[in-house]
């Protein structure tokens, strides 16, 4: 993706409970979801807000949450693992924080 320095992301696994929460607080939107994810990087009016990478750890991109009982929900209805459904919503959250998203 064109990252030539160290990088670093968070990642959080927790149940439906907090993670309506966190949709709620932060989305606006109420009920759960599979995966969010919380840039340290992300442009706000117009303005790039990127936290400096220090010399042992590189850049700290933000944090992707998943929802363990949506993971497990999702692999049963694809029908593959749910370390495979975790490993899915990861990079799906990495790409968030690498900004790229749906619309």
């Amino acid at each position: 993706m064109g990252v030539e320095s160290e990088t670093q992301i968070g990642v959080v696994v927790v149940g439906d409970r907090k993670m309506k929460e966190l949709n709620k607080k932060y989305l606006k939107v109420e009920g759960t979801t599979d995966v969010l994810s919380f840039s340290q990087t992300e442009i706000q009016d117009g303005v790039s807000e990127f936290v400096e990478p220090n010399s042992e750890d590189g850049l700290y991109l933000g944090d992707v949450v998943v929802s363990w009982p949506q993971a497990m929900k999702q692999a049963i209805e694809r029908q593959i693992t749910v370390d495979e459904e975790i490993d899915f919503l990861v990079k799906h959250g990495l790409l968030h924080l690498m900004g790229i998203h749906h619309d």
